[in-house]
């Protein structure tokens, strides 16, 4: 279980110190959770999930897919950002929460380079499909 929470937060190149501002949630519990003196509370799991965008299950280890969409919250709720988290989660590996590239851990770079590509792609898209709109040509 803690080694999803490690996953995730290396994903997002965090410390525990940022994680603990962020969340609420002390150093010292994240501390005593890494060594297993003690187990979160359900509350505190709760608040690193929705900090990471995953659902709990996924955080405990129940789930190998960290989507956390429900029917109250649809991906056009979500934020951008949010939504291609949940795509590039989708991509990595089940049981780390890492994700992939040619069989290996993509870096913190390699997945910043993902996220830059897929925001270029949809600004263009968005681009293209108003100028359709308008009846404009693309250039394409």
């Amino acid at each position: 279980m803690y080694e999803r929470y490690e996953a995730l937060r290396a994903k997002k190149n965090l410390t525990n110190y940022a994680v603990s501002k962020a969340t609420g949630v002390s150093q010292s519990v994240l501390s005593n959770w890494k060594t297993g003196k003690h187990e979160p509370v359900v509350e505190t799991l709760q608040a690193l999930a929705d900090f990471f965008c995953v659902s709990l299950d996924f955080l405990l280890g129940r789930a190998s897919l960290p989507d956390r969409t429900t029917e109250a919250e649809s991906p056009a709720e979500l934020s951008l950002e949010d939504q291609i988290e949940q795509v590039l989660s989708g991509l990595s590996d089940s049981k780390s929460g890492t994700l992939m590239l040619d069989g290996k851990p993509a870096s913190p770079e390699a997945v910043e380079s993902l996220k830059s590509a897929i925001l270029f792609g949809i600004e263009y898209a968005r681009k293209v499909n108003s100028q359709k709109r308008e009846g404009k040509d693309s250039g394409y």
